[in-house]
């Protein structure tokens, strides 16, 4: 029997199993946008306390922590990435929307341009970055004597899974299931 949205639209009754595969979908996709936000969270304040600590023992005790300001870089490397690739699953980096959104082509155009791009930059970070990361990542970091590959194995992962989103994204869109409401 179909249901009423919130936005007062009629929508399908969904069978059992849809409706368990929709919520277990849902589920997963907060849930990780809680993990997600609370890594940045962590990085976030560890970077900060770590560069105040470094700062204040710079100047007050004539001291430094040889490794922090590598350690900030790569809690910012891989904080940006972990942001960038939750920008991409929620569409908050789209800024033409009202341009896309005004019709059904429109909003496919956009879709599947959109997309092509997201696979084609996706797909070049992961194997240029293997690429370099195989030349260059056994080579060590200065203060920390850390591998060069922690900074580049995030990128390397999140162009794997902007070019993976982007395909599943241009399947949906083929099959007419992944376009957006207006």
């Amino acid at each position: 029997m179909p249901g009423i949205d919130q936005g007062g639209r009629i929508v399908p009754a969904l069978g059992g199993a849809r409706r368990e595969v929709t919520n277990t979908v849902e589920t997963v996709k907060r849930s990780s946008q809680v993990v997600e936000r609370a890594v940045l969270l962590v990085l976030g304040m560890a970077a900060t306390l770590l560069m105040c600590t470094n700062a204040v023992g710079r100047y007050a005790f004539s001291t430094t922590i040889v490794w922090a300001e590598e350690g900030v870089r790569v809690m910012f490397v891989w904080g940006m990435f972990i942001a960038i690739s939750h920008a991409f699953v929620t569409n908050e980096h789209i800024g033409f929307t009202t341009v896309a959104d005004r019709t059904r082509w429109t909003r496919i155009g956009s879709a599947v341009v959109t997309n092509l791009v997201l696979a084609g930059v996706g797909l070049a970070l992961c194997v240029l970055g293997a690429r370099y990361s195989l030349m260059t990542g056994a080579i060590r970091l200065a203060g920390s004597n850390l591998p060069t590959a922690v900074l580049q194995i995030p990128g390397i992962l999140a162009g794997g899974f902007w070019f993976l989103l982007a395909v599943s994204r241009l399947v949906r869109v083929a099959l007419g299931k992944g376009l957006p409401d207006p």
